[in-house]
């Protein structure tokens, strides 16, 4: 490929604001809101999106309108231009840490415009002084990615990736171009569209599909931000299936008035309690203690100076790399650096300043998890990269320590001795420990909602007593069963107390657990009409039995 690296001057960029205004000076008229992207788990601000506004007041019906007139006209480059450049200054008007960044969305048809040329965002950022790390250009699925004067849009997006340009993929699941974009672009972050977002609390396949999408991302060592989050549902489930980032009316609406704009969203983080806690959860002290603590390396440090971590820790193969905000980016691998050392022209570029070689050039991805993931995502993430030597694993999004497969295997073995002390040995459900355990947890929170469901059969005695135990066990796994297919998720607990008692813990949104009186009602019809089977033909046939 042809490279794309030009001299980009100021009267270059000035050139274009004239053009844009010449175009349509209405186009002053129009302005950014800006909306969080936060931690999920931590509520922390991440990012801002940069949004259009004034669209109608500067004469467009639309948003999509004025990109579509910009683009008949061939002059949506020029446009888009004067408006980075205008969402740019009005970002750094928020007076943010360096950790934030800015998601800008970059509309495909661009790189289609004949007046279209590479450097002119660097241009502007260095008269702002900011770093292009910083800076997410946003880039929909929703739009095929086209070729650009002989370049692919894909070698766009990875020439800005080569200057240290974030790529976030809008839109993610309802898109052209799906599974084949991520593979291609290998975007730092997707973006699952609001459609798959609303009501995935209560619809089980959404779940299932987000649940795979993030799983894949991550194995890719690609973030991913839920969209659209509008309720505390939502944000509980997104956040328990493993999305990194949230953004929507549940965290803050887009604002005009930057003032709006916070660093911590602390009502977030108060609707993330104890409660999020899994119980298939790999345990915390078990984590701490099997973990290890490889030096760790900033992504500001340069290449040539990171060989120095090897010659110094020669026990090392390789080295977590984070950022600023204590995030991991990946690892760095002896061999990886080696591998561009001994390319052709490696070691003299190392040397020289101008080059400034991130070490984003020999980083690897590895997998991430959070220490209060389900054993299973766990055990998934390391089997799907086989080449990792280690799990990242990381608290409120924020790197902690290393796990290899020898401790998770001594952690499986552990986690498994101790469900079965504390398992009914007949239902496999968790017997009193777990069930005042879980009391405690539930009377100790006063932000979440909760309902507690105490079963009992009638005249079980007598059922034993004409039927067999063995007939009455089978009907206690049968309770059992149609417990665990009703409330089968992370906001329900289900116990056996012993005998023919239960018990089931529902913890959720108020307004969600109204729903939940009906849905009980249903499970006893269900089991008294299924328990039927276990009957004599003569006691159902007589409606009774005699004991």
């Amino acid at each position: 490929m042809e490279t794309l690296i030009m001299a980009t001057t100021a009267d270059d960029i000035f050139r274009k604001y004239e053009e844009a205004l010449k175009w349509n000076p209405a186009i002053e008229e129009l302005t950014f809101a800006f909306q969080p992207i936060v931690n999920i788990h931590s509520g922390q601000l991440f990012a801002v999106e940069a949004l259009l506004r004034n669209c109608e007041k500067a004469g467009w019906a639309t948003i999509q309108d004025f990109f579509d007139d910009a683009a008949e006209d061939d002059c949506l480059y020029s446009v888009d231009v004067f408006l980075r450049s205008r969402a740019l200054r009005l970002f750094l008007q928020l007076d943010m840490p360096d950790t934030v960044c800015l998601f800008y969305n970059l509309d495909n048809r661009l790189l289609e415009m004949p007046d279209y040329s590479p450097g002119n965002t660097m241009a502007i950022l260095e008269a702002f002084k900011m770093p292009t790390h910083r800076l997410y250009f946003e880039v929909s699925e929703r739009h095929k990615l086209d070729s650009a004067g002989g370049t692919t849009a894909v070698d766009v997006l990875n020439h800005y990736k080569d200057q240290d340009f974030r790529i976030a993929l809008d839109d993610f699941g309802t898109g052209y171009a799906g599974l084949q974009m991520l593979y291609r672009a290998e975007p730092n972050l997707i973006k699952i569209d609001r459609f798959f977002i609303s009501g995935i609390d209560t619809d089980a396949r959404k779940k299932m599909f987000i649940a795979g999408m993030v799983e894949t991302a991550h194995v890719m060592g690609i973030s991913v931000v839920a969209e659209g989050v509008e309720t505390q549902a939502e944000y509980h489930i997104c956040r328990e299936i493993g999305c990194d980032y949230a953004q929507g009316y549940y965290v803050q609406s887009p604002q005009i008035d930057l003032s709006m704009i916070k660093v911590e969203y602390r009502g977030v983080r108060r609707s993330v309690s104890a409660n999020q806690r899994n119980r298939e959860a790999l345990p915390l002290g078990m984590i701490q203690k099997e973990m290890f603590f490889p030096p760790v390396i900033n992504e500001s440090t340069p290449l040539i100076r990171a060989l120095e971590y090897f010659r110094r820790n020669p026990e090392w193969r390789f080295f977590p790399v984070i950022n600023d905000r204590g995030e991991a980016l990946g690892v760095l691998r002896e061999r990886a650096v080696k591998q561009f050392v001994y390319s052709p022209y490696g070691f003299s570029l190392l040397q020289n300043p101008a080059c400034n070689c991130h070490l984003r050039r020999a980083l690897t991805d590895v997998p991430q998890v959070e220490g209060t993931s389900r054993l299973g995502r766990v055990i998934e993430a390391m089997a799907l990269d086989r080449d990792a030597e280690a799990l990242i694993i990381t608290e409120d999004g924020k790197y902690q320590g290393m796990l290899d497969s020898r401790a998770l295997v001594q952690i499986m073995h552990s986690m498994q001795l101790d469900m079965a002390r504390d398992q009914n040995p007949l239902t496999r459900l968790p017997g009193n420990n777990l069930i005042q355990e879980y009391l405690f947890e539930r009377l100790a929170d006063s932000q979440q909602a909760c309902m507690l469901v105490y079963f009992d059969f009638d005249s079980f005695k007598p059922f034993n007593d004409v039927f067999g135990f063995r007939q009455g066990d089978r009907v206690i796994q049968l309770f059992a069963d149609l417990m665990r297919t009703n409330w089968f998720s992370p906001d329900s607990f289900l116990g056996h107390i012993g005998g023919d008692d239960f018990f089931l813990g529902i913890h959720m949104p108020l307004e969600s657990l109204e729903s939940q009186p009906p849905k009980i009602q249903h499970f006893l019809d269900d089991f008294a009409h299924s328990v039927l089977a276990f009957y004599s033909d003569e006691a159902r046939a007589a409606g009774y039995i005699l004991s």
